[in-house]
């Protein structure tokens, strides 16, 4: 599922939260400052993080935001990401009447100023969004035209070799990509990015990079897409100080246990 950074005004944190909310029942992976960022946290670092592992960057153009001098930084990373790595796209969402920076004039924008369902109807229109509960079966998973199996491999060898990713050297990135052809699906890999993402961040599981590659293909051979929130929750209590105030390393292990034993049934186990 498609990962979006929220870029706002927090005088306009009523909007926001109205559309975050919105697009996480949709099942997207939202990033917002007040839920990935903690006390104590280098608060650039974050965000800087946060676009770059972003799909999509959503830029809430505002009276406010335009004179928000943070809004202003993240705007410009996010721009300078959507022009070198071309992996993540500006989606420019027009809230109120306001001056619209000149980098952002010739995108077309979601106007929210006639009228929020339209808009935000609009704005869905070009997220790739896909439901992994209709994962195809293995002996589906490989991509039979032979110019999108190209396509598929160039993506999966960017994102390995890429520094701000999973950054293997060359050789081992285009051996890991000819398995991943060979074994999984694109939908797997949205998945994958979705867990190693978390595995690897400061504010997840904090793991190095190596460790957070082989905990998400074992998810992948384990567990369920659906199951991952289920997982964050447990691991957010047992690490949390006001919960069991467990290092980060058991209260993974909590968590994987705790998934294991009191999984509802409802949710299945392995990708079918």
């Amino acid at each position: 599922m498609a990962k979006l950074f929220i870029s706002y005004s927090t005088k306009d944190h009523g909007f926001v939260t109205r559309l975050a909310n919105d697009l996480k029942k949709m099942e997207f992976d939202i990033w917002l400052d007040r839920w990935e960022i903690d006390v104590g946290d280098d608060i650039f670092d974050k965000i800087q993080f946060g676009i770059r592992e972003s799909d999509y960057v959503i830029l809430v153009l505002s009276s406010n935001s335009i004179s928000s001098g943070w809004v202003d930084k993240e705007w410009k990373m996010a721009y300078w990401n959507e022009i070198s790595s071309r992996q993540v796209k500006l989606l420019p969402v027009l809230l109120d009447d306001c001056e619209i920076p000149e980098f952002l004039k010739f995108k077309k924008y979601a106007d929210f100023r006639r009228g929020y369902g339209d808009a935000f109807k609009e704005l869905l229109r070009p997220i790739k969004s896909k439901d992994l509960s209709s994962i195809k079966k293995p002996e589906d998973r490989q991509i039979v035209n032979g110019r999108s199996k190209l396509e598929f491999y160039k993506k999966i060898f960017s994102y390995a070799s890429s520094y701000s990713r999973m950054n293997m050297p060359k050789e081992d990135a285009r051996q890991f990509a000819l398995q991943w052809c060979e074994q999984w699906s694109n939908e797997h890999f949205e998945l994958f990015k979705k867990i190693f993402s978390y595995a690897y961040s400061y504010s997840g599981l904090n793991m190095p990079k190596g460790g957070a590659k082989e905990f998400a293909l074992q998810w992948l051979e384990n567990y369920h897409d659906r199951d991952f929130q289920f997982f964050r929750n447990v691991f957010s209590y047992a690490y949390s100080y006001s919960g069991l105030n467990m290092s980060k390393e058991d209260a993974r292990q909590f968590a994987l246990q705790w998934l294991d034993r009191h999984k509802p049934p409802s949710m299945p186990k392995r990708p079918t």
